[in-house]
């Protein structure tokens, strides 16, 4: 077993840290920003958040800082990730508002790390881009001065996990120089790697020996599919506990329930959050499955899926071992108490590959040395998690990445900035978006927001900033927020919904109008659509008035109900 294998399977690296908490003032300078993107995690995957995950360094964070419980994302990656780098809804600031994977624009907007450095900052960025790869748009075109990405153009959207060629260091004046890794199994990991260049980058600024702050986007892949985790980490048996694999074989019926019952426990959730019945899997909008009894399933697919699952839950160990060797290397350097550190994830847990997940040979279960090496380097299997565990990753919601129901679009946030968060280790119930994370980090570094950017007019940002839930302030004006995706609708006007979804399944026809009370529902069980006809259709013509100001194809407006 590797050092780094050990540490994922052994716990936390470095100790909580308690702190009193202070105002923002009282910070000696603008804080350094870092901002942990996961991919195609679910809401109550971390520990912390009620997940079966060892995740000691995430939850440490989250002890001494703010957990969100409405906090939201866009249903899919790269929309997620414009929004985050611009604080406008991707429809605004991307080529094709309509498009499921658009690319950003670079005539109408500034992004994160363009505004920062205006500030003084310097920009760093590891992982997944996603936002286009021609020479216009690319990270280093776009704000950020060193970047490690995926591909050969070091923009791509994916790489291979354990192959360390498949990535690329572009630093200006070459100022950092590239690591070397070995080629046998296991020298590389992707998640690893992230964590190495996102030290290399601290320890770059740290050089410099001057005031500056600097950013750092660490854009994680994992565990977005191909899911894929050293053999060690999944089989794994902690003292006193239980390995992943041993945790997953009691069947997806029986963990779902135990996480909702440890959410309630630990003050996640509470009452008015009813467990829903499994959603059904929609593949390609066609292929609608319902969820069977784990029971009911042969041997050889049951643990093909506890397999798989361990997998995915060692891969977002794998995150919290590379979050711990970060949170570290700043405690040593002793930044840590002024640096703003977000954790979240772009969408809610995939279920591209059907109720059973996918693999490069099919739909069929691995047995005998796929199923022993399935997820291991050189092995070549591709792996989708699949709908059935999804259900189980988005607990206690309905859905799934690509829809606008609450599995799609709540993603857990993590906020953890000593110098600037009044009683840290609290919850907040304020609703929020990842619109959000331009507002607040352009705000506290002290930037005005231009109007004018690179010879172009700049669009006025269209989230708020968090820095009055950092100051432990009451929301007073119900929160308003948009949503579309591939004909998936939503709108969020205080405690109500508006909802519709592209397929028909065993709850609701295709583009049936949805309206929901999150106060009381919050998992989305009671349509009262009819009941309250007025508000759904003022539900209806704010969606419009919102799609129509932000681009979406007017195709995809809504009709009032007949």
């Amino acid at each position: 077993m590797t050092e780094k294998i050990k540490r994922i399977a052994g716990g936390a690296i470095f100790a909580g840290i308690v702190h009193a908490g202070y105002c923002p003032a009282e910070a000696a300078a603008p804080p350094d920003i870092i901002v942990m993107l996961v991919d195609d995690m679910g809401f109550s995957d971390f520990g912390c958040y009620g997940g079966e995950a060892r995740t000691p360094n995430i939850d440490s964070l989250a002890a001494n800082g703010i957990r969100f419980r409405n906090f939201y994302n866009t249903a899919r990656c790269s929309p997620t990730r414009a929004a985050i780098m611009t604080g406008n809804y991707s429809q605004q600031v991307t080529d094709k508002p309509g498009a499921s994977l658009p690319q950003l624009r670079n005539d109408n907007n500034i992004t994160l790390p363009e505004i920062l450095q205006r500030q003084g900052y310097r920009t760093y960025m590891a992982g997944k881009w996603h936002l286009g790869t021609d020479a216009a748009r690319v990270p280093w075109k776009r704000g950020f001065q060193h970047v490690y990405g995926f591909g050969k153009t070091g923009a791509g959207n994916s790489a291979d996990y354990w192959g360390w060629t498949d990535y690329k260091l572009t630093s200006a004046g070459k100022e950092i120089s590239p690591r070397v890794y070995g080629t046998n199994a296991y020298e590389f990991y992707q998640t690893d790697a992230l964590a190495d260049y996102s030290i290399d980058f601290i320890n770059h600024h740290i050089s410099k020996k001057d005031s500056a702050s600097f950013f750092l986007y660490l854009a994680f892949h994992a565990p977005h599919f191909e899911l894929c985790a050293a053999k060690e980490a999944a089989e794994y048996i902690p003292p006193g506990g239980r390995s992943y694999l041993d945790i997953y074989s009691q069947g997806w019926d029986v963990v779902r329930k135990k996480r909702y019952d440890r959410m309630r426990a630990m003050g996640v959730i509470d009452e008015k959050y009813a467990l829903p019945p499994f959603s059904d899997t929609p593949f390609n909008r066609k292929e609608i499955k319902a969820v069977p009894d784990w029971n009911t399933l042969p041997a050889d697919r049951r643990a093909d899926l506890v397999r798989r699952m361990a997998i995915y839950t060692a891969m977002i160990d794998q995150i919290d071992v590379a979050v711990g060797r970060i949170v570290d290397r700043l405690r040593q350097t002793g930044r840590l108490d002024n640096t703003l550190i977000f954790i979240l994830s772009d969408n809610g847990a995939n279920a591209e590959g059907g109720l059973y997940g996918s693999s490069a040979f099919g739909k069929e279960p691995l047995t005998g040395s796929k199923l022993a090496n399935m997820g291991q380097p050189f092995a070549g299997d591709d792996l989708r998690l699949g709908g059935g565990w999804a259900n189980v990753a988005n607990t206690p919601f309905r859905y799934y990445k690509r829809f606008n129901h609450e599995g799609g679009i709540h993603t857990p946030l993590i906020v953890h900035w000593p110098a600037g968060i009044k009683n840290p280790g609290r919850w907040s119930d304020q609703a929020g978006h990842v619109i959000d994370i331009m507002s607040t980090a352009a705000g506290i570094s002290g930037a005005v927001f231009p109007t004018q950017y690179n010879g172009h007019a700049v669009l006025p940002m269209e989230g708020k900033s968090l820095v009055p839930v950092f100051n432990d302030e009451k929301e007073t004006v119900p929160r308003q927020l948009g949503f579309e995706h591939e004909t998936n609708r939503a709108w969020i006007d205080g405690h109500w919904k508006l909802v519709t979804k592209n397929f028909t399944d065993n709850i609701s026809s295709v583009d049936t109008l949805e309206l929901y009370d999150l106060h009381a529902d919050p998992t989305e069980l009671r349509n009262v659509a009819k009941e309250y006809p007025e508000q759904l259709s003022s539900m209806i013509v704010a969606w419009n008035t919102w799609a129509q100001k932000v681009g979406v194809p007017s195709e995809r407006l809504l009709n009032p109900p007949k």
